[in-house]
């Protein structure tokens, strides 16, 4: 058997296009990685970030001095971490006042004669068209403006930036310790708020709430019908009970962000290459010579069934190492106990804080799109097995791939139900199923139901769904092949 999977192997190495594709396939997943240690951390461009000894601060190096200051704090969380990650921050906010006007900066946005062109800006003395003309330069760079209407009147009212002589640097700490200033005063370090701090109070006394109290917390003011009271009071449960652990978590979220972002390239390439897996024995009348050997025709098609799950599993090995090694080189994971929850601008979108630990939430991730590109080869390999056509294979599954990655189709049609994410192409969006359970009527994902009074997480059902549906398939394409066989000749 090992000789035969061996020789399926070769027949798909020996495809040069196959070759290219995988190694596309792999350059193309280095590259998201890369991307995702080494983006701007923000969405302004208009604002830099420089540190207090001047060195801009941007993409990995934010993000390693970022992880570098968190990770100053690692201890169990308590009142007096908290008070010092304050106080550091105020010391180094006092140290690089706000009320001193970058001159070079206000007069490259707004031109020389800014300062009345700002007091008639904020008063209302333009009108939009005039804005746009005034203030082209700043709009392009900063991505527009924002303004109230005057009523009964053509003019507007514009509230724009000023750029101060230490932006850089307190917009960078700012970021790094989860501050926002207020733009009513802008200036003094007691403008500064941190909403984060708040979260983390929550959690550290979360026995002094109520249930109710920290299910609109989890939910983030959410309102949760009752039939998810279960689901909810497991959330609550984790939340009080997750360890107090803190250190820097930027590495950890990265690395997951890392997983997400390999996306569904590879089910769409895995499509492409097994195709040919059982049609090419038809082009090439091989099968005429298949029939008679010892091997038999049964474990031929194991040895083909074997090859194609094995190549979706060295696949997604590769993936995993490739996401592993940057991590490892740019920002190496900390412990993965450490319980999630977004820190200095690192975050998931959609997953609950305060509830999963990285543990968790990377196992999880790793199951789903283990799962998914099994099942993406399974389905590929029962397609060209019942097709014995490699174009009649190849272009259902990459317009199905395709459609059900970008859309929730099914979920609109059928609000409330989860049928979008048992599609592999969904799966490995995996961060959906760490999300608060929405109103049905909404048409969003549910992750979670309760089965007489019992929690449950649709992942897992889709999980085993898959596992027996590959199962299944397998054993009738083995069990069929002599017929199967017969009717290629």
């Amino acid at each position: 058997m090992i000789r035969l999977i061996r020789t399926e192997f070769k027949k798909i190495f020996k495809s040069k296009i196959n070759i290219i594709l995988l190694l596309i396939l792999v350059l193309f997943n280095g590259y998201r990685t890369f991307q995702v240690y080494h983006h701007k951390p923000d969405y302004r461009s208009d604002i830099g970030m420089r540190d207090v000894q001047g060195m801009e601060r941007t993409g990995l190096s934010y993000w390693q001095l970022a992880d570098q200051i968190q990770h100053s704090y690692a201890g169990i969380l308590c009142e007096d971490t908290i008070k010092r990650m304050d106080k550091d921050f105020t010391a180094i906010i006092d140290k690089f006042p706000g009320d001193q006007l970058d001159e070079a900066k206000m007069k490259k946005m707004y031109g020389d004669n800014y300062k009345v062109l700002l007091k008639n800006a904020r008063n209302g003395k333009y009108t939009d068209k005039e804005v746009r003309e005034l203030f082209d330069t700043y709009i392009t760079i900063s991505g527009g403006y924002s303004y109230e209407e005057i009523e009964g009147s053509d003019k507007i009212r514009v509230h724009l930036q000023d750029y101060t002589k230490y932006a850089d640097v307190r917009h960078l700490y700012s970021s790094i310790y989860g501050y926002y200033e207020e733009e009513e005063d802008k200036g003094a370090a007691s403008t500064y708020r941190n909403y984060r701090f708040q979260e983390m109070k929550d959690w550290l006394h979360a026995d002094q709430l109520s249930d109710k109290e920290l299910s609109f917390i989890i939910a983030k003011d959410d309102v949760i019908e009752g039939s998810y009271e279960p689901t909810m009071n497991t959330f609550i449960h984790n939340y009080k009970t997750a360890a107090y652990n803190i250190d820097s978590n930027i590495p950890n979220t990265l690395f997951v962000q890392a997983l997400y972002d390999l996306e569904f390239a590879s089910l769409l390439i895995l499509v492409i290459v097994l195709a040919n897996t059982f049609a090419m024995e038809k082009h090439y009348q091989t099968y005429q010579i298949m029939i008679p050997t010892a091997a038999g025709n049964k474990r031929i098609t194991t040895a083909k069934i074997s090859a194609g799950i094995l190549l979706a599993l060295g696949i997604v090995l590769i993936q995993f190492l490739l996401v592993f090694i940057m991590a490892c080189i740019f920002l190496p994971l900390r412990s993965l106990q450490l319980t999630y929850y977004s820190q200095s601008m690192a975050a998931l979108n959609n997953v609950i804080e305060y509830v999963f630990t990285y543990k968790t939430l990377i196992i999880n991730a790793m199951l789903l799109i283990i799962t998914a590109t099994v099942a993406t080869a399974c389905m590929t390999l029962l397609a060209s097995y019942a097709t014995k056509n490699r174009f009649a294979t190849v272009i259902p599954l990459l317009l199905i791939t395709l459609i059900t990655g970008f859309t929730g189709f099914f979920n609109q049609l059928f609000p409330g139900l989860v049928i979008d994410q048992f599609f592999p192409s969904q799966m490995i969006h995996f961060t959906q199923f760490f999300r608060i359970p929405l109103h049905t009527d909404t048409g969003e994902i549910l992750p979670y139901f309760s089965f007489f009074g019992t929690p449950f997480a649709w992942k897992n059902v889709i999980i085993l769904f898959w596992i027996v549906a590959v199962i299944v398939v397998s054993i009738c394409m083995i069990l069929h092949s002599r017929r199967h066989v017969k009717k290629c000749c």
